[in-house]
């Protein structure tokens, strides 16, 4: 019979191990797929959203999502 260390030891294995291969999962799949990308503008600097080449809209400091 297992103790309970090694029952939430195992669970923590397999969380972390989940983790991963959920991670490793969405890097593929943004390989082949268009996912959303994350754009971070620092303090003091202004972005430019471009689609296909055309101005989109400015934006200011701070983090977006850019599908």
């Amino acid at each position: 019979m297992s103790s309970a260390v090694e029952i939430a030891a195992g669970a923590a294995v397999e969380i972390v191990l989940i983790g991963i291969a959920g991670g490793i999962l969405y890097r593929v799949w943004g390989k082949f797929l268009p996912t959303p990308k994350r754009l971070l503008v620092p303090p003091f600097h202004s972005g430019v959203i471009l689609l296909g080449g055309k101005a989109e809209r400015l934006v200011g400091p701070g983090a977006y999502w850019i599908s």
